[in-house]
């Protein structure tokens, strides 16, 4: 499916062709080895208004009105035996690594884990080769109208590598949960019970422009992988962006809209700007600054 999707010519192609020109650096913070990439063909994410008065507005990418030219779907039902399938897997047109596929709801829904987390799960064993993420509504989703989640190539992200190699969560997120088992039934029991316990920990933004956790449901992003074991690490958030984002001042200001891929050691930022002033230092404190306070 990728590569036939490449040899089309739209859009994913020529994205996919930019990401050899991605500048990279390492930004190691102690014993955990995060990255910096410099990624101009993310600035529509980085950048994305999520506001509800924008999403009202706009054609959702994630259905087939919206997709993108020449852009190809694969549908797949995750229980095997339900006869109509409920996600539909595509090549991510605006990708962080290669590859980097799209797995939505085939019914428009809101972003919204619960009623989805087992299905994550299985599509880690569908899927052993990939590491699956979930953003949460204000968490890095661009498009928080529409369920989604994203696969991209195991051993992509430091905080898997890391959990994998050391058996432990690093110090790089302070809200960072970690839960392994080798049972779907045990994963969600003990997912939901985080999730419960932290939506009580609901904490306000510390700067006034960021989105705000919505009063309805507990804000965070999530990576799930396969190993022999279900691997599930939820990182809890307190707000969208970081104060940077929004800096009046421009030698201050980063654009760095951290996702799942940020709170798990790779920033992405879309300006050689923001590429040049984001130090270890300064990662750190914007993921403790988006995290809620334990």
């Amino acid at each position: 499916m990728y590569d036939h999707e490449l040899t089309l010519g739209g859009r994913a192609a020529f994205q996919y062709d930019l990401l050899r020109l991605v500048k990279r650096k390492e930004l190691p913070i102690g014993d955990f080895p995060a990255f910096l990439f410099f990624n101009p063909g993310r600035v529509h994410s980085v950048m994305a208004d999520v506001s509800d008065e924008t999403l009202a507005h706009r054609q959702c990418f994630l259905c087939p009105e919206g997709l993108e030219d020449k852009q190809q779907t694969f549908l797949w039902d995750p229980t095997m035996h339900e006869g109509t399938p409920r996600y539909a897997i595509r090549v991510n047109p605006f990708p962080i690594f290669a590859p980097h596929f799209t797995i939505s709801t085939v019914r428009h829904e809101p972003q919204q884990i619960r009623g989805h987390y087992e299905d994550m799960l299985r599509f880690t064993t569908e899927l052993p080769e990939y590491t699956i993420f979930y953003n949460g509504a204000r968490c890095g989703a661009s498009a928080p109208d529409h369920m989604h989640f994203q696969a991209i190539p195991m051993n992509s992200l430091p905080m898997q590598v890391y959990v994998d190699q050391h058996g432990r969560l690093p110090e790089f997120c302070p809200s960072a949960r970690w839960i392994q088992s080798n049972s779907i039934e045990d994963m969600t029991t003990r997912f939901f019970a985080l999730v419960d316990e932290f939506a009580r920990k609901q904490q306000q933004p510390t700067c006034p422009q960021a989105m705000p956790p919505r009063p309805d449901d507990a804000d965070f992003n999530i990576i799930s992988w396969y190993n022999g074991h279900y691997n599930t690490v939820i990182l809890f958030r307190r707000q969208s962006r970081p104060a940077c984002f929004f800096a009046e001042n421009p030698e201050e200001r980063i654009l760095i809209s951290p996702g799942a891929v940020e709170m798990c050691g790779v920033a992405i930022v879309s300006t050689e700007d923001s590429f040049q002033r984001l130090t270890a230092n300064k990662l750190q404190a914007i993921i403790n600054e988006v995290s809620i306070t334990v």
